[in-house]
């Protein structure tokens, strides 16, 4: 479609919020869109408390692929000028994602819009042509208002809907400070992701500074019980991290529980790293976190408050298997020891001994076949036992001969192991 896609949705009273504009690509079918798309505010009232403002949905689409390539804007002119509030809302123009749970809206422009982003079906992707921050120069992003920013999750948000926000190319930042996750009234099983698709370097998701809220429910009637229900019922709301091998994805925000109608966590997937970066907002109070693949970093380096409840207990952690989870930066406190799904050691220390880094390991994880960490035999001497549980782990997980290592000890044999020559387990070895 060439063309700009031009929204002047007002009626004779002013008002813009009783109709969406819409953008549909059905199921199986590709709709590109080369012009600008934005909002003609003529005629609109200012008055907050009589009409919202603009609205362009994509809420009839299928399971197909829109790409945006022209620049979304609030009007033509650009981005409305300033914070958004009670003078200037009504003139901005919002965007509803939605439709259908695998609709791929593909962007390929800086956005150049304050009206709120609503994802609340299917994929917002970033793709290549934005290089750095997704909002353009000169805007401040913020969803201090109702109307700007960003909410993942809404009212279309029903029957367990699944909506995800990725980014593509290294070097992206989706230059946000702070937004809700869930809250929906009748979607309480979709899953909310973040994503980075890119297979080298780093993307990242806020600026630092503000939160990521996995909000309340806006409803907390019972479902069950019909309308009029008084029965309070919680409901779960996991944010998930998604890294690509090869890629890692930044948190650069708090993540926090929205209250106690919510059972907040965080879980980790892809085969990629993705980090934590706290934010200068505060401690997270997220409820826990799930690492079901690849690694999970929590990085105090620059913010040096609780990435998870809290309490920054790592018992609130549990890492599956072919996950792996980390801590590093600042001096760490190692509040309730271990636990029966993982197991907490040391990976780094300071000049003066302070632990700065920990590595949170799986204690049931098997590899190639041998399940670790493993049992000592008997016939290997007690002065043995200073080669330490890590270079018993790297044993297992990297010599090529990991399958007859404890026969050579139960021999009394030393026999040298080209694999561990240069690492710090070598050393250990040759000690003994």
């Amino acid at each position: 479609m060439d063309g700009d896609f031009v929204v002047n949705n007002v009626d004779s009273a002013g008002l813009a919020s009783l109709h969406s504009a819409r953008i549909a690509a059905s199921s199986d079918t590709t709709l590109t869109m080369y012009g600008d798309i934005y909002g003609d505010p003529s005629g609109i009232s200012s008055d907050t408390n009589i009409t919202d403002p603009q609205l362009i949905s994509t809420y009839n689409s299928g399971n197909g692929i829109l790409n945006l390539k022209g620049v979304f804007k609030d009007t033509a002119a650009g981005a409305v000028a300033g914070a958004v509030g009670s003078s200037n809302e009504n003139t901005v123009t919002r965007f509803q994602i939605g439709g259908a749970e695998d609709l791929n809206v593909n962007i390929y422009q800086q956005w150049e819009a304050q009206g709120r982003i609503y994802l609340e079906r299917g994929y917002m992707r970033l793709m290549s042509g934005i290089t750095g921050d997704f909002w353009t120069a000169g805007i401040t992003p913020s969803s201090s208002s109702g109307f700007a920013g960003l909410q993942m999750g809404g009212s279309g948000s029903t029957g367990g809907s699944n909506l995800a926000l990725m980014l593509t190319t290294a070097g992206q930042v989706f230059n946000l400070d702070s937004w809700g996750v869930g809250g929906d009234s009748t979607n309480q099983t979709g899953n909310s992701m973040l994503g980075g698709e890119n297979e080298t370097g780093t993307v990242t998701f806020g600026r630092g500074t503000g939160s990521i809220t996995l909000n309340n429910r806006s409803t907390p009637g019972d479902p069950a019980g019909g309308s009029g229900a008084s029965v309070i019922q919680t409901y779960n709301r996991d944010l998930r991290i998604y890294a690509n091998a090869g890629g890692n994805v930044d948190i650069a925000a708090r993540v926090n529980d929205g209250g106690s109608m919510v059972n907040s966590t965080i879980s980790k997937i892809g085969r990629g790293s993705a980090r934590l970066l706290g934010s200068t907002a505060g401690a997270s109070t997220v409820e826990g976190l799930n690492v079901m693949d690849g690694r999970l970093v929590l990085d105090y380096s620059a913010n040096n408050n609780n990435r998870v409840t809290n309490t920054n207990a790592l018992t609130s952690m549990e890492v599956l298997n072919g996950g792996s989870g980390y801590a590093v930066g600042n001096v760490i406190t190692v509040a309730g020891g271990g636990g029966a799904s993982f197991r907490a050691r040391v990976s780094s220390v300071d000049g003066t001994g302070a632990i700065t880094g920990i590595i949170i390991e799986n204690q049931a994880r098997v590899s190639r076949g041998i399940q670790h960490p493993l049992p000592l035999p008997k016939a290997v001497p007690a002065r043995q036992l200073a080669l330490g549980p890590s270079c018993w782990l790297c044993v297992a997980r990297h010599c090529k001969w990991a399958g007859v290592f404890w026969k050579w000890w139960a021999m009394g044999l030393r026999r040298r192991c080209r694999t561990l020559q240069g690492c710090g387990c070598w050393q250990g070895l040759r000690r003994l």
